[in-house]
């Protein structure tokens, strides 16, 4: 190899060789993809050697037989590419160099994808990198579940990697969801990738999160687990960092959005919804390029209801509706008269029944105790309505525009004529976990938490707004 050291080197074709026995038409299906991301003509990167099949034979074998191609001049003489076990979309191909950056004449390899092989070569070639650069971005570690870069597999959407505390660019989780990179996109348009805790049953994640999914067979899942990641981590950084390259793995999967489950009880916490901000162009670019990618650019989260987070995530990606709202969300309680929970949301909000998914102004309910005087409600009343909101808050404690400290209440029949309370809650609204601080709230004397104003129904929500939004100053007292 000394030989070349000093000879200036053309930009030549990679061989491609195989010690596995592969038809004629696998090995052209096998070279057309190792060139697949460096396309500009046919077997100009990467060719079929003229001798390509050893088939039974060791390695070295094909060493020796690429030193003499190499004389000839119509290959690289320095790297080849070698198929060495039937399956290369899941165990990739095997890259070698027989003089590596020390110019020793030292033979090296390493496995990689036999998509990024070719545009691997090039880099070579042209001076972009070196082998040792090439080695940490591409090679792929054999899948024994212990860590390692997530490429060891097929570029589904779970292969698996390490766990991500090393603090090197090996990133991923452990177990991924299915051995197949999907060859169509579910029905939704596009897969959604979930990042779990390690530790969570994979099934029951999926079962808890996929819409209907009882009623679907595994593979007809829009969820599908990307990786689990150890609790000790930043699970929402280290799942960003890791989602560029799972884009690339399935390019079926939503670029930029994607679920994490950070919480061991997520029927209560719910999970975090992220939003990715980056072009979601994944064409040449190496393994750690992208996981620059996703841990340089700016991210955004929300937390959803468990059972709701992917009509969540799919009505934003559609359009349908904004990450968050600029418009607050009231609680309206009132006392008990026909249809009366109807009849105040419509009072406050014209447009309540017409409203689609997220937009409500109004959240009504019913069953206060009913004021034995319209200035001097009785203690159930407001009692009621600290309850009413409670629960309610609880209840929407992942709409990010629900209001924990104002809301409306309604002590009589005829609101339209008598007008309706603008109440305050002064607490923080902090729910704590599992609904502590609500119940915290609830201790306390109604008296010294809450105070109210009275307004007339018309002017009611463009008035509570302005003070949620600081426009106007609060004017409200404390119940008698």
């Amino acid at each position: 190899m000394e030989r070349y050291h000093h000879t200036p080197m053309d930009i030549l074709p990679i061989a491609l060789y195989t010690i596995a026995d592969y038809t004629d038409d696998e090995l052209r299906e096998l070279r057309e993809a190792c060139e697949s991301e460096y396309a500009h003509e046919p077997e100009a990167n990467v060719r079929l050697a003229p001798r390509c099949k050893f088939v039974g034979e060791p390695l070295r074998a094909v060493f020796d037989y690429h030193l003499e191609l190499g004389r000839a001049g119509a290959y690289d003489p320095t790297y080849f590419i070698a198929a060495t076990g039937r399956d290369w979309r899941s165990d990739g191909v095997l890259l070698v160099t027989l003089d590596d950056d020390d110019l020793d004449c030292n033979v090296d390899s390493f496995r990689i994808k036999a998509e990024d092989s070719g545009l691997s070569m090039v880099n070579l070639q042209i001076g972009n990198s070196d082998w040792a650069e090439q080695k940490e971005s591409y090679e792929l570690v054999s899948d024994d579940r212990s860590g390692g870069d997530d490429d060891d597999n097929n570029g589904d959407n779970g292969d698996n990697g390490d766990d991500g505390d090393d603090g090197d660019d090996g990133d991923d989780g452990e177990d991924g969801d299915g051995s197949d990179q999907p060859s169509k996109p579910p029905s939704v348009g596009f897969f959604i990738g979930v990042y779990s805790l390690k530790g969570l049953d994979d099934k029951s994640v999926l079962n808890a999160i996929e819409p209907a999914a009882e009623m679907k067979k595994p593979e007809e899942f829009c969820c599908r687990i990307q990786a689990s990641l150890p609790p000790d981590s930043d699970l929402i950084a280290e799942a960003c960092r890791i989602h560029p390259k799972r884009a690339r793995q399935n390019k079926f999967l939503h670029k930029q959005m994607f679920l994490v489950t950070d919480s061991t009880n997520i029927q209560t916490d719910g999970i975090a919804l992220v939003h990715l901000d980056w072009d979601g162009n994944v064409s040449r670019k190496s393994p750690k390029a992208l996981r620059e990618i996703g841990t340089t650019s700016q991210t955004k989260t929300q937390r959803c209801e468990s059972t709701k987070a992917v009509q969540t995530l799919c009505t934003i990606a559609r359009d349908f509706r904004k990450w968050t709202y600029s418009h607050w969300c009231f609680g309206a309680y009132t006392v008990n008269y026909p249809d009366s929970d109807i009849a105040i949301a419509t009072l406050l909000d014209k447009r309540w029944s017409t409203r689609g998914h997220a937009q409500d102004l109004i959240i009504p309910a019913a069953g206060l105790t009913a004021p034995t005087t319209a200035t001097d409600a009785a203690p159930g009343f407001w009692k009621d309505v600290m309850t009413k909101h409670a629960t309610l808050c609880q209840r929407k404690r992942f709409t990010n525009n629900f209001h924990r400290q104002l809301c409306f209440a309604c002590d009589s029949d005829d609101p339209d004529t008598k007008g309706i309370w603008l109440v305050k809650f002064d607490w923080d609204g902090n729910l704590g976990a599992e609904g502590k601080g609500t119940e915290e709230l609830l201790k306390r004397d109604y008296r010294s938490v809450l105070t109210m104003q009275q307004c007339p129904v018309a002017e009611a929500y463009m008035a509570l707004t302005d003070i949620a939004d600081g426009k106007k100053d609060w004017q409200g007292v404390e119940p008698q």
